[in-house]
């Protein structure tokens, strides 16, 4: 379903990260949370809350004083690290706080690299719309067309239903892991079967032996699993791997010098943080051996804030695609706000009686951290932010995630 205005209201904007088992649209809430008590016995969920940007929470920014000081509380109430950064035709500033990695007096870097999660799939829908700019595919182009087999029973599913989460494909990573572990209940099991290897064909098989959500084009679930088949037809079509195909199109002409899509375990780069780090109950977790591949085309990408906030800007500028394709990808598909690999927040620069504007990018949730990046849509002013230290079993985190979010985005007005 195409909606005619560009952006969701701000009451149904969805903060949409890397999930563990996403939330569907407000029409398949109920069947999913069904489905998920079901599949999901550890009950990890995704970060998926269309009330994030509320009122609220731009009023918590507001009680503090500074950027820093936001920051500063977020470590106190149980993150481990954060770091942030705006761009604006002022010049950037940067903010960090808490410490690089846990068990560690290092300080967190604001020019250091860490997971992005699923920002990586602004970049794959990006790669996409490229291809769709050269007359390789269209928005209608079916996964059967470009790879026979691929998705069978399933082969009708067309681009713009991949990118826009609207194809009912199920989420895929979590399953994958479930049907590995030992005991599906044990966390130590959970955090084993993230230390072994995985390819992408893994995580579309664990998706196509769950029960597809819904026919495609009539609601939203938000499906890893759906990028991954994506980057999978861009490395069919082209006969590059996706590594390459980033680096190329992506990563070079946006400027994004320390970024990466790695393949194997462990952070590179001057790595700001480890892999990730979980609390449970009484503990916390060390992730360095997690292959990124499970999440591949979903959310491997490694970059900072400076490169994140060059991508967006890029993006926004119309320098990656062409402004027509840019067009398509800011027009939300779903009543959950998601456009094409994009979704849109509040823009607190808003003047005073105008219409409402709009911050546009992505966020990203992996098992243990968390990153935002967005743009205004005249790709005039950027924010990034990178956090270590999710922790896992609830929705809600100890620290006001999003209180920063809204801080860090009032501080592009100024």
């Amino acid at each position: 379903m195409r909606r005619s205005i560009r952006f969701a209201a701000a009451g149904t904007t969805a903060a949409v990260g890397l999930s563990l088992l996403a939330l569907a649209a407000p029409a398949q809430a109920e069947r999913t949370e069904r489905a998920s008590d079901r599949a999901n016995p550890l009950g990890l969920r995704s970060d998926f809350d269309p009330n994030a940007f509320d009122a609220q929470g731009a009023e918590r920014a507001r009680s503090w004083a500074s950027v820093q000081a936001g920051m500063d509380e977020m470590i106190d109430d149980g993150a481990v690290g954060a770091v942030a950064r705006i761009d604006t035709p002022k010049g950037a500033r940067e903010w960090s706080a808490g410490d690089r990695r846990m068990w560690s007096s290092l300080p967190a870097n604001p020019e250091g690299a860490f997971r992005v999660a699923s920002n990586t799939k602004m970049m794959v829908a990006t790669l996409v719309m490229q291809q769709v700019d050269k007359g390789t595919w269209s928005l209608d182009t079916t996964v059967e067309e470009i790879a026979p087999g691929l998705l069978p029973g399933h082969g009708e599913v067309t681009l713009e239903q991949l990118l826009s989460h609207t194809s009912g494909m199920p989420e895929g990573v979590l399953h994958l892991l479930y049907t590995k572990m030992a005991d599906p209940n044990s966390f130590p099991d959970f955090i084993e079967v993230l230390g072994e290897s995985y390819e992408p064909e893994q995580v579309i098989a664990a998706a196509l032996q769950e029960e597809w959500q819904f026919e495609p084009g009539t609601g939203f679930f938000y499906s890893n699993a759906g990028y991954v088949v994506l980057g999978t037809l861009l490395e069919r079509a082209t006969g590059q791997p996706l590594a390459v195909q980033l680096r190329r199109n992506i990563f070079a002409p946006a400027g994004m010098t320390r970024s990466a899509f790695p393949s194997e375990p462990g952070l590179r780069l001057g790595s700001n943080f480890e892999a990730a780090k979980t609390p449970v109950p009484n503990r916390w977790w060390g992730l360095p051996d997690w292959d990124p591949d499970l999440f591949w085309a979903a959310g491997a990408t490694v970059s900072t804030t400076r490169d994140l906030a060059r991508f967006t800007k890029s993006l926004l500028s119309g320098k990656l695609t062409s402004r027509a394709s840019l067009a398509q990808m800011l027009t939300p598909r779903s009543d959950a706000g998601y456009g094409l690999g994009v979704f849109a927040i509040p823009d607190p620069c808003t003047p005073a009686g105008a219409p409402q504007q709009y911050l546009v990018g992505h966020n990203g949730a992996s098992f243990g951290t968390f990153s935002f990046a967005m743009s205004s849509t005249d790709g005039t002013r950027q924010f990034s932010m990178g956090i270590t230290g999710r922790h896992f079993k609830s929705l809600e985190q100890p620290y006001d995630m999003y209180g920063l979010v809204a801080r860090i985005a009032a501080e592009t007005c100024t």
